[in-house]
């Protein structure tokens, strides 16, 4: 998917100067203190996804000296629902 959506961007002839990730949800089994199984799908869910978008973007995004702004939930780590890294 997010393949799809850069071939997507690049047809448009569009050059993206800031990137914003508002990736996550809920797993089933999230808690405060999750199983090990429950947290690696955590992870995948709220943070690999953003890391694979960054990688395919990042040569269009170093051309303009965009920024990327990665909003995360971090439901396992701490009481604050969202936290801009």
């Amino acid at each position: 998917m997010p393949m799809a959506l850069h071939r997507f961007i690049c047809d448009q002839g569009i050059t993206p100067r800031h990137l914003v990730h508002n990736l996550g949800g809920g797993i089933q089994g999230d808690c405060k203190n999750p199983p090990l199984c429950v947290l690696r799908k955590s992870f995948r869910l709220n943070f690999e996804v953003s890391v694979e978008i960054n990688s395919i973007f990042y040569d269009d995004l170093k051309k303009t000296s965009a920024k990327i702004v990665h909003i995360v939930r971090l439901h396992h780590c701490t009481m604050m629902p969202r936290r801009v890294i």
